[in-house]
């Protein structure tokens, strides 16, 4: 992961499927929500604790939704 206080994630982490990284890219690859697993293709968005369907992203409070 990327050191110091930017959330992004490294494509190269993602393709090593090393770390936390890698369950949300199987997440986004599979268009389905990291909380409640929905498969809801309409406005999608990462969140600090995931790749989150709108309604999860605002209870997380994470900016997502």
């Amino acid at each position: 992961m990327k050191n110091g206080t930017n959330a992004a994630i490294l494509v190269t982490d993602l393709l090593a499927a090393d770390g936390p990284a890698a369950a949300i890219a199987e997440d986004f690859i599979a268009s389905r929500c990291s909380s409640c697993t929905r498969r809801d293709g309409d406005d999608m968005r990462f969140g600090l604790t995931g790749y989150l369907c709108t309604r999860c992203g605002a209870m997380a409070g994470d900016g997502a939704g």
